[in-house]
């Protein structure tokens, strides 16, 4: 496989902090967390699929900020972060 150089300097970058001893370690976890943001995205467009589902067949309910607060939270809980 060959790296453009700018990829190529980031693998280095990563490699040189110690966390990672080979540049397969790094592409491998930026690969899984590229998966990872993928699934959350697909899962993120069905969210706002059936919402849209919803509120074409009158099957909506009055908007409540702290739940919406809540579901963030867990999202992001859920996400690591």
């Amino acid at each position: 496989m060959v790296l453009n150089p700018k990829i190529e300097e980031l693998v280095c970058d990563r490699l040189d902090t110690g966390r990672y001893t080979t540049a397969d370690d790094v592409l491998r976890e930026a690969l899984e967390l590229l998966r990872e943001r993928d699934r959350a995205m697909e899962e993120l467009r069905a969210s706002v699929r059936l919402s849209k589902e919803q509120i074409a067949s009158g099957e909506c309910s009055q908007f409540n900020m702290e739940e919406a607060r809540k579901g963030a939270r867990a999202y992001r809980a859920s996400l690591g972060k």
